[in-house]
């Protein structure tokens, strides 16, 4: 479902006043996607909310957090891969 895809294509980054400041509270991803028109300082507290819920339907495993590097890490190691499959593609 809904839940199900936001969980498994996005992530939060750790939450610091570096990361708020630099973000300006859109680290909360998850929740960001959940609930796109809930104002940005209430994604905090709305992410209590959404980490009870995870548990209750089993769904924790999804619920990722990563750091700033960690997070830029996978997602230039994902640009990678989706280029190279993109050039076997126009190759083959």
């Amino acid at each position: 479902g809904f839940v199900e895809l936001q969980l498994r294509t996005t992530r939060n980054i750790e939450d610091s006043w570096w990361n708020d400041w630099l973000h300006g509270g859109l680290q909360y991803q998850i929740e960001h996607h959940l609930f796109p028109q809930l104002p940005r300082h209430n994604l905090p507290y709305v992410r209590k909310k959404v980490q009870e819920m995870c548990k209750e339907q089993g769904m924790s495993s999804l619920y990722k957090t990563l750091s700033l590097y960690d997070t830029l890490k996978v997602v230039i190691q994902d640009l990678h891969r989706l280029s190279m499959a993109l050039c076997e593609c126009e190759m083959g």
